[in-house]
Formats: structure tokens, C-alpha cells, sequence
């Protein structure tokens, strides 16, 4: 909607330093700087995502404070975070809060049997059978999305048991 190319979007996240890191430093939130000045590469705006916001240091938070008080043009800066509280209020004050906390979605044992049937179906099926359901799909964006919601938590708990069956081998 806002013509962003995947090119003109840069992610930040604990390991972005240090592999083992826990917390997002203040040499990411600097890097991240000097990438927002930056014209975008393709589209017509660029975005920054920093994944768990919530675990930037103070020292990060402070240096996040100058690109929030004054973005650069055609930027969008977002910050994922469980608590909003880890953050200090001078970020907050400049943000736009979006809550986006998820929905419990509960399915049926029938319902799991058969949208796990439904997706081996669709892995077999040949190309045009697997375009002919995407068009399908997005003729109804919302039944589409619940749908995929679906199929991961199908597929994740398929996963599981496959994962718990190989270990008891």
C-alpha cells in the first residue's frame, strides 16, 4: 500500500551483533541511522523493523530518540514489542500504538484431520491445481487468512509430534 520494496527494508534484531546477544545495542540502532537517511533504493518510502524493541538497552533507546523526533521523509520506523512498558516513555509519547495481540483460535480434531489432508492434497497437486486455490483464496481475504492460521497450527503440531517421535527413536 504504501509502495515499500522488500529492498528498502531493513530489520533489527538481538543477534544483529552478536549472535548470542539477548539485547539490541546501541551500534544496531546507529547502523540503522545511517541506512534511514538514505533514499530508498526502489520504492517510494523505506521501513525499519526492530524486532523485540522491548529488549533495546537504554543507551539504544536514547540514540532511537533523535531518528523518532525527527524521521527522516518517506520512513517508517516499527517496533515489535511483548511489553510496552520495557520501553521509555519519550519513545512511547512518539509512536503510534497498534495492537496487534493474537487471537486464541481453536480447532476440532475432525478440522485438523482434514485441513491436514487438504494440505497433503495441495502438496501433490500439479501447478495449475495449486494457482486455480490461490485464486480461490483471494477472493475472500479474511476466510483466506483464517484459513492459513489454520494450516500453521495444523502444520506446527504436526511438526511437534514428528519432532517427539524421532527424539523417542
Amino acid at each position: 500500500e504504501k509502495n515499500i520494496s522488500q529492498f528498502d527494508i531493513s530489520l533489527i534484531s538481538t543477534n544483529d551483533e552478536d549472535e548470542k546477544s539477548t539485547t539490541i545495542g546501541i551500534n544496531a540502532i546507529k547502523a540503522m541511522q545511517q541506512k534511514l537517511f538514505l533514499k530508498p533504493l526502489k520504492g517510494d518510502m523505506k521501513a525499519c523493523i526492530i524486532t523485540e524493541a522491548d529488549k533495546l538497552t537504554l543507551p539504544a533507546q536514547n540514540a532511537l530518540l533523535k531518528a523518532l523526533e525527527e524521521p527522516p521523509i518517506n520512513t517508517l520506523i516499527f517496533l515489535l514489542i511483548q511489553k510496552a512498558t520495557a520501553l521509555l516513555p519519550t519513545i512511547r509519547s512518539r509512536c503510534s500504538e497498534i495492537n496487534i495481540s493474537g487471537k486464541e483460535i481453536s480447532i476440532s480434531p475432525e478440522e485438523k484431520d482434514q485441513l491436514y489432508k487438504e494440505w497433503l492434497r495441495l502438496k501433490k497437486a500439479s501447478l495449475g491445481e495449486k494457482l486455480k486455490n490461490a485464486q480461490d483464496l483471494a477472493k475472500e481475504k479474511d476466510a483466506s487468512i483464517s484459513m492459513l492460521e489454520k494450516f500453521l497450527i495444523v502444520l506446527a503440531g504436526q511438526l511437534d509430534e514428528s519432532i517427539k517421535s524421532h527424539d523417542e527413536n
